[in-house]
């Protein structure tokens, strides 16, 4: 009996000392899909669920969640082997469908087995996720052009060589796509393009306006003016005229009244000689 013990005792050791050499591990994919990714030692299943965990912090990041699994099925992870997550129940996601994969299911194919069961086990790395997460965001505001590039994955774990696919899942319908580039959105310069043309034609019409009043005005102005010069041209003339006339007449008439005294005069200086 205490054989047996010692036997199990050293297993469990040597299992230990399998999950801490991280040469032994392998990991798919190599590029993880939403911070997810599956991790083994060798072709068969060995990990059981404490042990799983155990490979998941020896790595620097954490047994991934169901959700997190779900979540990166539906972009495009995809195993065929099962593997421990944090609910302590094992799943193989799958994308299509397969007879000898996940019992030819597709989704997060779940397998409610006994904590002591080996399998592999489904890791969550943050800072990948954080990485991936943020390109696909940018990817999706992107309309014309998509991320090419690859950004640098953490420097601060084991898993620092994985490098993060470009928008793994963004995959845009065209049309979607047409749409956004005609139908302009609201603030956007197609709405702004229209307002500095109405504004500049009707800026120029009340220009227009203004400087023909202005030239209006003036020559209205000019022609008044125009007309009030012959009126006081022709009143200062008449003005002349009258005062020549009067000079006249009356230089007529001191003229007549002379002659008239000077007839008198004739006159009363030949009666009495008539006598």
């Amino acid at each position: 009996m205490a054989s047996v013990w010692m036997l199990l005792l050293l297993k469990s050791f040597f299992m230990c000392g399998l999950s801490l050499d991280t040469k032994l591990i392998k990991v798919y994919p190599k590029q993880p899909i939403l911070g997810v990714f599956q991790a083994s030692l060798g072709n068969k299943y060995e990990l059981n669920a404490s042990a799983a965990r155990d490979v998941c912090e020896h790595l620097g990041v954490t047994i991934a969640s169901k959700a997190q699994v779900v979540e990166a099925q539906k972009h495009g992870l995809e195993t065929c082997r099962f593997g421990w997550i944090d609910e302590q129940i094992a799943v193989v996601p799958r994308v299509q469908v397969k007879s000898n994969c996940g019992s030819g299911e597709v989704g997060v194919v779940a397998w409610r087995a006994d904590v002591n069961t080996k399998f592999d086990v489904f890791c969550f790395n943050l800072i990948d996720f954080e990485i991936q997460n943020q390109a696909m965001t940018a990817d999706q505001k992107s309309t014309e052009k998509p991320i090419t590039t690859t950004p640098k994955a953490s420097t601060s774990s084991p898993l620092s060589s994985f490098s993060i696919p470009p928008a793994l899942s963004h995959n845009p319908n065209p049309n979607e796509i047409e749409v956004e580039r005609h139908l302009p959105m609201s603030g956007t310069p197609a709405s702004v393009g229209v307002v500095p043309v109405a504004l500049l034609i009707t800026v120029t019409f009340v220009a227009l306006l203004a400087v023909f009043l202005a030239l209006h005005f003036k020559m209205n102005r000019s022609c008044r003016m125009f007309r009030d010069a012959e009126r006081r041209q022709e009143d200062i003339e008449t003005e002349v005229w009258k005062h020549c006339s009067e000079k006249d007449l009356q230089k007529t008439q001191e003229e007549n009244v002379q002659e008239k005294e000077e007839e008198n005069d004739s006159n009363s200086s030949s009666s009495p000689d008539q006598d």
